[in-house]
């Protein structure tokens, strides 16, 4: 899962460029993807290197360009551009609430973290990899 969330990192930095900015029918709807609406510690706490700690975000996630999809939240830290361990949740289409929670060891090399709560389409469904993404960030003392 790891690999994934990377992955879906990478994409979403070429996603505008390589979609064109154009719209057809394949492309996702600007409603499908998460809106963060909840964080435990509040974005923005210090995060104490070498204590675990459980993140939980909990995201009002919307799917209206496929059947279903999963939920994925991890953090990218910095500098190193690490991930962090990810949760997933399957959904199905409509607007539904979801809150994943992430066992998360800040280590003492990195001095910030952003966790990413967003939509990756199943595969073969045609659609772009990802929807829209919403973050938080803390930072690492």
């Amino acid at each position: 899962m790891k690999r994934l969330f990377a992955g879906l990192a990478v994409v979403l930095s070429v996603a505008p460029t390589a979609c064109g900015g154009g719209s057809s029918p394949t492309q996702p709807t600007v409603e499908d993807g998460c809106r963060i609406v909840g964080a435990d510690p509040v974005s923005g706490s210090v995060l104490k290197a070498g204590v675990p700690v459980n993140i939980t975000l909990t995201g009002r996630c919307t799917l209206n360009a496929a059947a279903s999809a999963t939920v994925v939240a991890g953090g990218i830290m910095l500098p190193s551009s690490s991930s962090t361990p990810t949760a997933t949740r399957a959904i199905s289409k409509g607007t539904t609430t979801v809150s994943l929670t992430i066992l998360f060891t800040p280590p003492a090399s990195e001095t910030s973290v952003g966790f990413l709560m967003g939509i990756v389409y199943d595969a073969g469904v045609g659609l772009p990899p990802t929807g829209l993404l919403d973050s938080v960030d803390y930072k690492i003392g």
